[in-house]
């Protein structure tokens, strides 16, 4: 609501070369005579409207029957005063005389006339008095003589009065960061022009909004909310705007606003919640329950969540050389080392923000079967030692295993036949575990042959590979040759 007052002014007149008053209670602009020039001084006494928002001015002024008659039009040249006094002693008029306002034109003789100021004077004129001025003055430092003798613009004034409509200063709002985290504190400043004025802020963005303080004076602390990170599930900063409501004596007189770069703290990433693991090979997790190297294909799922309505675009997770892009996936090949394997899982939310988690996956080491020693040949039935010509054969053997934390369990197997026949006889088995040794008799037959077959148990779990050794004993024969390869030992006394 805008407010109007009216002033009345003092009046004066000093010449340039003066420092008493020429006239009293009259203002005069250039000269009756050429040999002076005179200043006008106009003073609105009780006037103040310091930091107030001009909207209007009026001067109403009576002329006195000075210079050119009524059907003249004369220009008034408005300037600044150096002194906000009517009469300042020890001062001339031209140590009165202040920059330049503005001039306005009109009839200024033996009348009552009534001006509103418009254009570039009025926002001269308001910015002058707003800061806090109540002295005008009139004076043209170059008037031009008549033919009547005084000059063209020779006035003088008897009675001014100035009506003002104002507003009470709005006050602009400003922060003590352009750009904060959500969650930390700053100052807003109102920077109001008055004692009086009171202001209620707030702030908005979005759908998020609410009051920083109410009946605030020059300023206030304000923690950027968090909430305002549910505005922007696919950014990291926002631009809130502040609005500052300016009130004198409870009345709203207007609002001004600025803005802040909300920005999301860096520890607002993407949430891994969990990460689960197990052996795809449910044989051997049944069996061994560990992972094995060589053996085990870990199937991996991945849990997490977006923080502050952000969602989660994208899945990274490293295991023994090979990355995955999918929130759950079965390894693509057995595991290749033993001891201790990490596993990477990296997520990123609608943000471009990462989070990074793993998991130390404990591996046994594993070897395949093996037979590293095996012997036969012919021996006394009792087998301590050898006999060509016996009808016993001598059976030694070392063979080994991978314990697994002695979950591995192991059998081996001796059997023979005869050459001519398809069917094996067991001679001998038994369950053991990690390395072992074994030397056994048995009888032989014509053309007998005996097989060891190792850990049976192995071969169900995932059809591992055995390791065997084939040999052949014709009745009463020395064995004269063996051949190793990769899988087997054969003996043979020159035929199979």
């Amino acid at each position: 609501m805008s407010t109007i007052v009216t002033y009345t002014a003092s009046l004066c007149t000093r010449r340039t070369d003066y420092s008493v008053n020429t006239k009293n209670g009259q203002a005069c602009q250039e000269y009756y005579t050429n040999s002076y020039n005179y200043v006008g001084i106009i003073h609105f006494p009780g006037m103040n409207l310091t930091n107030k928002v001009i909207n209007a001015l009026i001067f109403d002024i009576k002329s006195d029957k000075a210079g050119y008659g009524a059907s003249s039009t004369k220009t008034v040249y408005w300037r600044r005063s150096n002194y906000q006094e009517a009469s300042k002693e020890g001062v001339t008029g031209a140590d009165y005389v202040g920059t330049a306002l503005g001039t306005i034109q009109g009839s200024f003789y033996d009348n009552l006339t009534s001006h509103s100021i418009t254009g570039n004077l009025l926002t001269a004129m308001a910015a002058y008095i707003t800061a806090g001025n109540n002295t005008f003055l009139i004076y043209n430092p170059s008037p031009e003589q008549s033919s009547q003798g005084y000059s063209k613009n020779y006035l003088m004034w008897t009675d001014v009065t100035l009506t003002v409509n104002y507003d009470e200063a709005v006050s602009s709002p400003s922060l003590s960061a352009t750009s904060a985290d959500m969650g930390t504190s700053i100052t807003v400043y109102t920077n109001r022009q008055s004692t009086e004025a009171t202001h209620t802020l707030t702030y908005s963005f979005g759908q998020t909004s609410g009051t920083i303080g109410t009946n605030i004076g020059d300023s206030t602390s304000w923690t950027v909310p968090m909430s305002l990170a549910y505005e922007i599930p696919n950014a990291t900063s926002c631009l809130v705007t502040v609005t500052c409501d300016t009130y004198y004596g409870g009345v709203l007189t207007g609002s001004r606003t600025c803005t802040l770069t909300a920005t999301l703290p860096s520890w607002v990433t993407p949430y891994i919640s969990d990460i689960t693991h197990s052996d795809s090979e449910t044989t051997v997790q049944q069996t061994i329950g560990a992972y094995v190297r060589g053996l085990s294909k870990p199937t991996v799922s991945i849990t997490a969540i977006g923080r502050y309505m952000s969602t989660i675009t994208a899945y990274r997770a490293t295991l023994d050389g090979v990355t995955y892009t999918t929130s759950s996936f079965t390894a693509s090949k057995y595991l290749s080392l033993a001891g201790y394997m990490t596993l990477t899982v990296t997520v990123t939310d609608s943000r471009g923000r990462t989070s990074t988690d793993t998991r130390s996956l404990s591996i046994l080491d594993y070897s395949y079967p093996s037979i590293r020693l095996f012997a036969a040949d012919r021996c006394n039935a009792a087998g301590t030692e050898a006999q060509r010509d016996s009808s016993y054969v001598r059976i030694q053997f070392r063979g080994a295993i991978s314990s697994l934390d002695n979950a591995n369990a192991t059998e081996y197997y001796v059997y023979y036949k005869l050459s001519t026949v398809s069917t094996w006889t067991l001679a001998e088995s038994s369950t053991t575990a990690g390395q072992y040794d074994s030397e056994n008799d048995y009888d032989s037959v014509t053309k007998g042959c005996f097989f060891l077959d190792k850990n049976e148990a192995e071969k169900v779990i995932e059809e591992w590979k055995k390791d065997h050794i084939l040999s052949q004993h014709p009745e009463g024969f020395n064995i004269l040759e063996y051949k190793l390869d990769s899988d087997n030992i054969l003996w043979s006394e020159g035929f199979f």
